[in-house]
C-alpha cells in the first residue's frame, strides 16, 4: 500500500532509462528518480507519452565509454523542455562505474527530498 510519492526509483545504465521511463510515464509522480549513467532510451517516444513529472537527479561519469555522457545533456535538455525538476551532476574522470562522490550525492538528495 505504498503511495508513489514515498518510493523513489533508481538505477545504473539500464536500470537508470527503464527508472525514467517509468518515473515519467505513470499515472502519479513518485518521490524522484536517481539515474547513474544512464540516458533517455527514446526521446520522441517518451515525449509522447509523458504522464508525470517526477523530479530528477542524473549522474554521469565524463569518461564513460559504454553510455557516452552527452546523453546526460540530452536528457538534461528533456526535463527542461517538459518542464519537470532536474539536477545533474558530470563526474570527473569517471567511467561506467558509481563512484563514492555519486554515491554521496545520491544520498544528500534522498535525505533532502525524503519527508
Amino acid at each position: 500500500n505504498l503511495e508513489n510519492n514515498k518510493i523513489i526509483l533508481s538505477g545504473f545504465s539500464q536500470g537508470c532509462m527503464i527508472s525514467i521511463n517509468i518515473g515519467l510515464t505513470s499515472e502519479q509522480a513518485y518521490n524522484s528518480i536517481i539515474g547513474f549513467s544512464g540516458k533517455i532510451i527514446n526521446i520522441e517516444n517518451l515525449k509522447m507519452r509523458i504522464k508525470s513529472h517526477t523530479k530528477t537527479l542524473l549522474i554521469h561519469g565524463d569518461q564513460d565509454d559504454i553510455v557516452s555522457p552527452t546523453h546526460l545533456l540530452e536528457a538534461k535538455d528533456f526535463f527542461l523542455r517538459e518542464n519537470v525538476e532536474i539536477e545533474t551532476h558530470l563526474i570527473k574522470n569517471c567511467t561506467h562505474h558509481i563512484p563514492m562522490e555519486a554515491s554521496s550525492i545520491a544520498l544528500n538528495y534522498i535525505l533532502k527530498n525524503i519527508k
